[in-house]
């Protein structure tokens, strides 16, 4: 019984299965995280956005936050994230 043929013989293989399991769970879980903050890099776009005023109160956005394609000011995004989170 030297287990010739067989690639199992004297290994683990529960163990290795439960690593398999928790790489593939650690993979899903990485690949979900990265989607999210490519989603939220993703300039926003809204048909009443004028290039420099904010579309949520009006107010004009800074030069900076444009260059980075924001269409509501720093206040309103805030506002924006508590509410989209369920604060």
């Amino acid at each position: 019984m030297s287990g010739d043929g067989d690639p199992t013989f004297g290994k683990d293989t529960a163990h290795g299965d439960n690593l398999d399991v928790a790489a593939d769970l650690q993979q899903k879980l990485n690949d979900a995280g990265l989607a999210e903050v490519q989603r939220r890099a993703q300039p926003e776009t809204h048909p009443d956005f004028d290039g420099k005023h904010c579309i949520s109160c009006g107010n004009e956005i800074p030069k900076l936050r444009l260059k980075l394609n924001k269409i509501r000011c720093v206040y309103c995004q805030e506002a924006k994230e508590r509410r989209d989170r369920g604060y």
